[in-house]
């Protein structure tokens, strides 16, 4: 994390996670201020905004992000109604 590169986690199960200090586009204290609490296990667990998330991807340019952007475009857009942002 001293580089501020992608950290990944796996625990039981196979759940993979990733931890980030770097979107494309943002600043951290932006996009924590704006953060999103998920609570699992009585553990709470703040992640960005998916608008956030998308925006940095789309930011970022990378060929995976693209693609990734492309694979899922249909479901970001019913996730990301106005109304719901």
């Amino acid at each position: 994390m001293s580089r501020r590169a992608v950290t990944r986690a796996t625990g039981e199960n196979e759940l993979r996670v990733d931890f980030t200090l770097v979107m494309k586009g943002f600043e951290f204290e932006a996009v924590w201020a704006e953060r999103h609490l998920f609570h699992i296990d009585a553990v709470e667990v703040p992640t960005a905004r998916l608008l956030h998330i998308v925006e940095s991807k789309q930011a970022a340019g990378r060929d995976k992000d693209k693609l990734f952007l492309a694979t899922h475009l249909d479901a970001l857009q019913q996730l990301l109604k106005p109304d719901d942002v």
